[in-house]
C-alpha cells in the first residue's frame, strides 16, 4: 500500500508503437518547455510512427494506482483540447 502525499492523477509517457524490448525514449527528446505552463512538442510526433501516448492512472481509495484513460495521443494533450479534466491534466 502507497502512503504519503501522492498526486490524485499521474501520467504515464511512452511510445506508442515500441517494441517490448525497446528503450524507452527520453521525455526532453519529445517536449520542451516553455514556461508559464507551456510545452512545445517535437515535430516528429505527427509522424504515425513516431506518436507518443499517455496513459492516465487515478489514486484509488484503497492506496492503489488504478488505470483511467489508456493510450491518449500527446498531440492532443499539447493541443489543449482536453480541458484540464481528463487525460493529461
Amino acid at each position: 500500500m502507497l502512503s504519503g502525499n501522492l498526486p490524485p492523477r499521474v501520467g504515464v509517457v511512452r511510445d506508442a508503437f515500441a517494441a517490448h524490448d525497446q528503450e524507452p525514449r527520453s521525455l526532453a527528446s519529445s517536449v520542451a518547455p516553455l514556461g508559464q505552463g507551456s510545452a512545445a512538442v517535437a515535430s516528429a510526433l505527427s509522424q504515425s510512427d513516431s506518436r507518443q501516448v499517455v496513459d492516465e492512472y487515478e489514486f484509488g481509495r484503497d492506496g492503489q494506482y488504478h488505470i483511467k484513460l489508456v493510450a491518449t495521443d500527446l498531440l492532443r494533450c499539447a493541443g489543449g483540447r482536453h480541458g484540464g479534466t481528463s487525460a493529461c491534466f
